[in-house]
């Protein structure tokens, strides 16, 4: 009896990690500016030490007009090849930082990484994009229907560019995995590093007993919350449902504990006990 032939099932492609598509999609857009800034520096500088040729056909542009255009397009082909070089450079000496962050659920890091990427986006593609004007402007200037059509793909070309680069930035974007915006400014949040329910963490001292903490760094200087409290109730809301800016409980860093030590061994040094009793 024939059995039927077991196949064994085509085993899915592997998952790219989105940061690692993220790298290789700028290393192949910097090879393509590369090629094609080169090409055109190329060209453009081979015309400038060329007399200009005066336009058979005047369409307001003077041959030293044209050659200026040649001129200004050689220099953004050369900026937007030296650009390319640094980023390149950038990106292989922090491309696993930059995987890592594009690649990790903290929209804070990825946010950095997109903040970047559309920047070196946007400059290189406008710099080539200035650097075809100007070589459409000089084909105006020689044969005008010919060359404001160039000049008007150039521009349709620029603005779906910048189009799909903004739309790919993080402009307007939500912070994932953080607190909302307005939740910074209450008055247990950690970002002020003050709660009621973790004294210790607001001031570095020891209980005095009545509610205070003593300055343990010298006399005089004590912190009360129930003062604390009493200041933070004269603040209201501003009408708007909103919380005035000064609505803030005081910010207070925490202090090591090695830092307290030392300070405390200074402080029985200088005192007066310890000085009379000749060890100093």
């Amino acid at each position: 009896m024939a059995t039927a032939a077991t196949t064994a099932p085509t085993p899915l492609p592997a998952k790219v990690h989105p940061g690692e598509r993220l790298a290789s999609f700028f290393e192949n857009l910097f090879k393509t500016i590369t090629a094609i800034a080169t090409l055109g520096a190329s060209l453009t500088f081979s015309k400038i030490l060329q007399t200009p040729v005066t336009p058979w056909v005047d369409y307001g542009f003077s041959k030293d007009t044209i050659q200026t255009y040649i001129s200004l397009s050689w220099l953004m082909f050369m900026a937007d090849l030296t650009v390319t070089s640094f980023a390149a450079a950038a990106l292989s000496l922090w491309r696993n930082a930059a995987v890592e962050w594009f690649g990790t659920t903290d929209s804070q890091k990825r946010r950095t990484v997109m903040w970047y990427a559309t920047f070196v986006s946007m400059v290189l593609f406008g710099f080539l994009i200035v650097a075809f004007l100007f070589l459409s402007l000089v084909v105006a200037a020689y044969t005008g229907p010919v060359g404001w059509t160039a000049i008007g793909f150039t521009v349709l070309a620029g603005v779906l560019g910048f189009g799909s680069i903004v739309w790919q930035s993080p402009i307007g974007s939500k912070s994932i995995g953080g607190p909302p915006n307005e939740d910074l400014f209450t008055k247990d949040s950690e970002l002020f590093g003050y709660s009621p329910d973790r004294k210790s963490h607001g001031y570095t001292g020891r209980l005095t007993g009545d509610g205070n903490y003593e300055n343990v760094f010298g006399n005089g200087d004590e912190y009360s919350e129930k003062d604390v409290m009493s200041v933070h109730q004269r603040y209201i809301d501003d009408g708007f449902n909103r919380r005035n800016t000064l609505d803030r409980p005081p910010r207070f860093a925490d202090t090591p504990e090695y830092t307290t030590d030392l300070r405390r061994m200074r402080q029985i040094r200088a005192s007066s006990e310890y000085a009379s009793d000749g060890r100093q």
